[in-house]
């Protein structure tokens, strides 16, 4: 379903959710936890051995879940997308009214590719989930020190760029070009 987007597209938002995915871990530890200075609700592993935390965010009739290992967004309404840090290969929650989401990819609830058909609502869903990550990083950078993503872009070991990416723009104009693919 992705392959209308083109492997380019593809590639470069891949590449963004792996470095943005990294930077909220960064702003887990910065400054008293930036994600819930940003208004995320933690929602701590259950199990008695270390799991990494959950951080969701009720934005209107959206439910944006983030882990380490990729995010989720939707509504019952119109489904959940899931996007995964490795690769982007957008799945369908296969019951998008299910919320009990696990802290790892194995306790997900079934997930499902899109069909052709339901490339419309993919792309809708894809569309408000680039949105909403832009005004989530515009939040955390109103509560951050105006140098944080530079500190964060320095410690990234995967660089390959030369100037820090911006991911806040980087989603916008992603959303952009996502909403003009037929």
């Amino acid at each position: 379903m992705m392959s209308k987007c083109g492997e380019e597209f593809v590639s470069e938002v891949s590449e963004l959710l792996d470095y943005y995915l990294w930077c909220l871990g960064q702003d887990i530890r910065t400054e008293g936890n930036l994600l819930l200075r940003a208004g995320g609700r933690k929602v701590p592993c259950p199990r008695p051995h270390p799991c990494s935390s959950r951080y969701e965010w009720n934005l209107g009739e959206n439910l944006l879940v983030l882990w380490g290992f990729g995010v989720c967004f939707g509504n019952p309404h119109d489904g959940r997308v899931m996007l995964r840090r490795s690769g982007l290969a957008p799945l369908f929650l296969v019951d998008a009214r299910r919320i009990d989401f696990g802290w790892s990819t194995e306790e997900m609830p079934p997930q499902r590719t899109a069909t052709e058909g339901e490339w419309p609502a993919l792309k809708m869903l894809l569309g408000r989930l680039f949105v909403a990550l832009a005004e989530l990083e515009k939040s955390i950078l109103s509560q951050a020190l105006p140098t944080h993503r530079e500190t964060c872009f320095s410690k990234w070991d995967k660089r390959k760029f030369s100037n820090p990416l911006q991911p806040g723009p980087q989603w916008l104009r992603h959303d952009i070009t996502l909403q003009s693919i037929e």
